[in-house]
């Protein structure tokens, strides 16, 4: 059946060392396989392919095995469930000082107040006699709240100064939903509730969201590259803004807010995963038992609320593997802005229209110059799209 999409070049982002031997070039790549119907002699043989990348630990432990120890010798781009889910955790983090360049890069506020005074390059303060009013508010992006994920914790990052009495009224931390101006959860901060002076003191607001129903009639988004752009979930509560209310009071600095859901806060960030991760990566990057282990395919097309714990998870790879392991690399698919964790390396793209005939997933032809690879894919749909880049830590 003929199949119709979009042509367009890419790049692989490397953080870490390159591959510097000839064999281990990626001629061509073979993305969002359906690994229980590989013709694994047609992908080498035909397409001159030398890469698959595919999803294991989701089905049949024989499937996988074939998988990952196919007969012509095609190298793995493994996608295992464990550490597909540990780094969708999502975690964002909004520095006091940050301002908004460049957009979509860091998490920032978009109003500060006017006198906000800088703390070296750390934190924001004011003082009397400032004037009373919000030291920050306007969160960007207040949108990124994903997978369904309804339980989500604030926290806030503020300490006082001399003079200030215990009954001191302080600052109001409050998150809300821009589309109604619901309060979904605040706390007054007086003088008394911080430790001592000069000591910076995490206040947690836990909240939750719900999600607008979509129309049951619509047509679902594309499976690729669906994660920034081309989402159909709408931004719950039409937004949600972070807020911290000055009184005007007591002279109070600010260094951040962080937003994170259940799996972020109570499990990935906490290190609860971190053996389990390190085990998975010991067992698929050995030699002798996986030799055709490539990469490791983290959480497909991460929302930027998931980019710090893509991060995590990859790091810990590293860790357990070796930094100048080749086969300790992290891959996904991403836009753009996901460029963040690799900001040294310019991400190239272009949209050509394009026919094919090839059954199957997606056929990528990958050509390296220096540290960057350069990537040709035929697409199995029909997609309105920016940018697409595939990223390599």
């Amino acid at each position: 059946m003929k199949l119709i999409g979009y042509m367009f070049f890419a790049a692989l982002l490397l953080h870490g060392a390159a591959h510097a031997q000839t064999d281990s070039l990626w001629r061509g790549i073979y993305l969002f396989s359906d690994i229980d119907h590989l013709n694994f002699s047609q992908l080498s043989q035909s397409l001159h392919i030398n890469v698959v990348q595919g999803r294991t630990g989701f089905g049949s432990p024989f499937e996988d095995s074939t998988f990952l120890h196919n007969p012509t010798g095609l190298r793995i781009i493994n996608q295992r469930a464990f550490l597909n889910h540990a780094s969708s955790g999502q975690k964002l983090v909004y520095q006091a000082e940050q301002d908004s360049q460049p957009e979509q890069i860091r998490e920032y506020f978009k109003y500060k107040h006017p006198t906000l005074h800088p703390d070296g390059d750390s934190a924001r303060f004011l003082t009397p006699p400032d004037s009373a009013g919000f030291m920050v508010k306007s969160a960007v992006p207040d949108n990124e709240y994903h997978y369904k994920q309804t339980d989500w914790w604030a926290t806030f990052r503020p300490k006082i100064d001399q003079p200030f009495s215990a009954g001191d009224t302080v600052a109001h931390c409050i998150v809300q939903c821009k589309g109604n101006a619901q309060i979904l959860a605040d706390q007054i901060l007086l003088a008394g509730d911080f430790d001592s002076a000069g000591v910076y003191k995490e206040f947690t607001l836990p909240f939750n969201v719900s999600y607008p129903v979509q129309n049951p009639g619509a047509e679902p988004p594309s499976p690729f590259l669906s994660g920034g752009v081309l989402s159909s979930n709408a931004a719950p509560c039409g937004g949600i803004d972070l807020q911290v209310y000055w009184y005007g009071h007591v002279t109070t600095y600010l260094d951040k807010v962080i937003v994170e859901d259940s799996l972020a806060r109570h499990y990935l960030f906490a290190g609860l995963l971190d053996s389990s991760i390190k085990q998975e990566a010991a067992t698929f990057g050995a030699d002798a038992e996986y030799p055709l282990h490539e990469n490791f395919y983290l959480t497909d097309e991460p929302f930027m609320s998931a980019h710090l714990a893509f991060n995590y998870v990859a790091n810990l790879i590293k860790d357990t593997l070796g930094h100048d392991n080749p086969r300790a690399g992290s891959v996904t698919a991403s836009y753009e802005r996901f460029a963040r964790f690799a900001r040294s390396t310019v991400l190239l793209t272009r949209n050509l229209s394009f026919d094919s005939s090839q059954n199957g997933g997606v056929v990528c032809r990958a050509v390296r110059r220096k540290q960057r690879f350069c990537l040709t894919c035929a697409l199995r749909h029909t997609l309105t799209i920016i940018a697409f880049g595939v990223y390599r830590s």
